[in-house]
């Protein structure tokens, strides 16, 4: 649904990036690139030499922590790794892709040896949530529903404006590459159609809206208070959650972290 893009708020800037999504991991987590960014060109053009050349050494065993290049399963192509498993009885390893968020199992002849001037970019993928809303947490119900219709939503590689709204602190010397950009609570909008995709999370009744005394900010507490028909509708209507009524929640229920079926989807946490 095509809503107004956030205003700032008086005295506070905003940071607004074009950003691609490069993988949803869950409802609470999805992960994407700066639009424009030319480090992100520099590793493609020399990344495409690496798939078009003679193929780089096969490294000797990679350690669990070590970076490295592996083939992507999709597209064949060459990508950077960092390796957070090693299986040492296929051999197989289980390896994330620093630039893009997602995860693969690959042989080990599709892992190669990567270069000091490649291993030195930082990691480009920057972990996102959606800000204002709440979806399910991983694991729960609905929770496999809310990530396959966000990721409908923000499939295609088109471009999208990310109002931040908050941004935890970067940890360039985190062990995993993950941890090492700052995760990114974000208001996303198509900028052609204006639509709002925490919008259309709640009107699928694959998100809800957090409870109002929970929240102190008072730029938060107007931009849920401007979604609250949306959610209605989804409650009138039945759809997702709200097929049988009213879902429980954590908020209602009083428990800690992790004891509802909803997580708040501006806390941080790894997949």
């Amino acid at each position: 649904s095509a809503v107004p893009a956030p205003r700032p708020v008086a005295g506070r800037s905003q940071e607004v990036l074009t950003v691609t999504v490069t993988d949803v991991a869950d409802a609470n987590e999805f992960f994407m690139q700066v639009v424009g960014e030319p480090r992100v060109a520099w590793l493609a053009e020399q990344l495409s030499a690496v798939s078009l050349a003679e193929k780089p050494p096969i490294p000797p065993e990679l350690k669990t922590g070590e970076l490295c290049l592996a083939q992507f399963s999709l597209d064949q192509c060459w990508y950077r790794a960092y390796v957070e498993r090693v299986n040492r009885s296929e051999p197989m390893y289980d390896v994330y892709f620093i630039d893009y968020g997602n995860r693969e199992r690959v042989a080990s002849n599709k892992v190669r040896t990567i270069d000091a001037a490649l291993s030195a970019v930082p990691p480009q993928a920057i972990p996102c949530a959606l800000a204002h809303i709440k979806v399910p947490e991983t694991g729960s119900d609905w929770s496999a529903d809310a990530r396959a219709y966000l990721a409908t939503l923000l499939d295609g590689g088109k471009p999208f404006l990310a109002h931040v709204v908050s941004r935890d602190r970067a940890d360039p010397k985190a062990k995993h590459p993950k941890n090492r950009n700052g995760k990114v609570t974000a208001v996303l909008v198509e900028p052609e159609t204006k639509t709002n995709i925490a919008v259309e999370m709640l009107l699928a009744g694959m998100a809800r809206l957090p409870k109002l005394r929970k929240v102190k900010d008072s730029a938060a507490r107007e931009a849920i208070q401007a979604m609250q028909e949306y959610e209605d509708e989804a409650r009138k209507n039945h759809r997702g959650m709200f097929m049988y009524g009213d879902p429980g929640d954590s908020d209602d229920e009083e428990q800690g972290a992790g004891g509802g079926r909803f997580g708040g989807a501006q806390r941080g946490g790894g997949r």
